[in-house]
């Protein structure tokens, strides 16, 4: 975005990086901005990535250049800017929030990456070149491998593209390993026959030994579904809890509860619950308890636990839920908007919170949606 504004206005651009510049590299790039204003009459763009690295005090240094025009500031968070950017900034700029990328423009950025690693994408083995026919690079990425990573990346460009360059070095190494086995494999048969034979019968045994261990090339070069998955270990998940994503799933979970929907896992608050179903044992008393009273307490417990009533619906739709997340393709869907903690004024205008019905208000019941688009219709315990 940065960048195409430059291009655009034909202005000169500054990238800064909050996790290695200070207020003295603010002041001596907004310094040079004012010269190339009063100078050339040219605007400048300074883009600062990770903004809420700077404390809120830091950041006031660009209120006065933003007001008179000195600068146009672009600033990169991956943090919710209503806890980490003053109200004084945030009044004066244009919050855009970037939305995570869909499969199809994840493989989009993956195929362009292609060229730039050494590598070319097929859609099966038949289309490979036969063994000796030449190829336009060393690695072959199967389509399938490029889904994979576009699947199970979460909409995150960067992750994917670091997936995909870890399975074609992988694949880059391993051939060199099994080349460096291949000749030294040869190198040692033709010794061995050229004592007992000429050195022209041992040149052609060498030749025949090295063509018969070298694989084709459709065989050799392929990065396949399997490869990508290794790349990746596991699926990326975005959660963070002291962030905003933690606090939206706590705000979910609660009024998943107040609305008696069970097919959210739910965070148990006592501010719902009740205590009707409390049992007595539960260890709340008004004073210490002496290692004889610790057992009888314990007792009750294991005797009221054998004599309730036994299910694992709830094991078995933990277990369904799990599988669920696992398994799911394409960007893990986020909370609902109206589902969602909306503390600040900047995030209630994101339509947060908005459209909620409270439970409790409404005696007769309402309908409303507790899973993300795309799962309304999911039940975890059938």
């Amino acid at each position: 975005m940065a960048m195409s504004a430059q291009e655009k206005q034909g202005a000169r651009f500054v990238q800064l990086s909050a996790t290695t510049s200070g207020v003295a590299d603010l002041k001596e790039a907004i310094k040079l901005a004012k010269n190339e204003k009063s100078l050339l009459r040219k605007k400048t763009i300074l883009f600062i990535d990770e903004i809420h690295r700077f404390n809120k005090l830091q950041q006031d240094t660009f209120l006065p250049h933003i007001e008179d025009g000195t600068i146009t500031l672009l600033g990169a968070t991956t943090e919710n800017p209503s806890f980490e950017l003053n109200g004084a900034l945030l009044s004066r700029c244009q919050v855009i929030v970037l939305k995570k990328l869909d499969p199809h423009c994840l493989e989009s950025v993956l195929k362009r990456a292609l060229p730039l690693i050494g590598a070319t994408a097929e859609k099966d083995t038949t289309q490979l070149p036969l063994n000796g026919a030449a190829i336009d690079s060393e690695v072959v990425v199967m389509q399938e491998a490029i889904s994979v990573l576009s699947e199970m990346c979460d909409g995150d460009a960067r992750r994917a593209l670091n997936a995909l360059q870890i399975a074609v070095q992988s694949k880059h190494a391993l051939m060199r390993v099994a080349h460096s086995t291949v000749t030294m494999a040869t190198t040692t048969a033709a010794t061995s026959i050229s004592a007992q034979n000429s050195a022209s019968t041992a040149m052609e045994t060498l030749v025949s030994l090295d063509n018969q261990a070298t694989p084709s090339n459709g065989s050799r070069y392929i990065v396949t579904a399997k490869d990508a998955k290794e790349s990746l270990q596991q699926g990326h998940l975005l959660y963070d809890r002291a962030g905003e994503e933690h606090y939206d799933c706590v705000s979910a979970l609660h009024k998943c509860m107040r609305g008696s929907d069970p097919t959210r896992i739910t965070l148990l608050a006592g501010s719902h619950a009740g205590r009707w179903r409390r049992p007595s044992i539960c260890g709340q008393t008004s004073g210490p308890i002496c290692k004889r009273g610790y057992r009888v307490c314990l007792a009750q417990a294991v005797v009221y636990m054998a004599r309730s009533p036994k299910s694992i619906e709830v094991y078995s739709a933990y277990g369904r839920a799990k599988s669920c997340i696992k398994e799911w393709k394409g960007p893990m869907p986020s909370v609902p908007l109206h589902l969602r903690n909306a503390p600040t004024k900047l995030m209630r205008g994101l339509g947060y919170g908005k459209g909620y019905k409270y439970n409790p208000a409404h005696p007769e019941g309402v309908e409303q949606q507790y899973l993300p688009d795309g799962m309304e219709n999911v039940n975890f315990f059938t």
